[in-house]
């Protein structure tokens, strides 16, 4: 077997695989823009939750709250070096996922009853 393989793989899934530190200041700020994409609130008027921020080997997941006192549950994707949007989900006051965003409805959302 290949040893230099064997390493460079290793050290593929150890570099994908760190985690995401929510306190840092770097990480915050691309967190505030990925929730600005997926929201349409401007990072601005944004915060991520402290403590809220959780990543696995291919996942982050995080809760931002903007200054209206909306919180949005929000996750994005990693591969390698490359990573995808975050989406996100606003939560109502019980911190269930809301069905009422007319605000960002489209046919294909109210086809599967997310909005009105």
């Amino acid at each position: 077997m290949n040893y230099k393989v064997i390493a460079f793989l290793a050290g593929v899934m150890l570099i994908n695989g760190c985690a995401v530190n929510g306190d840092n200041p770097r990480v915050q700020d691309k967190l505030l823009d990925k929730t600005e994409s997926a929201t349409g609130v401007l990072k601005e008027n944004l915060k991520i939750v402290n403590g809220s921020v959780s990543s696995s080997f291919d996942t982050v997941n995080y809760k931002a709250v903007d200054n209206k006192g909306a919180v949005y549950k929000c996750y994005y994707t990693r591969s390698f070096f490359v990573e995808s949007d975050s989406l996100c989900t606003k939560l109502d006051n019980d911190g269930v996922e809301s069905k009422n965003i007319s605000a960002n409805c489209n046919a294909l959302l109210k086809a599967a009853g997310r909005c009105n």
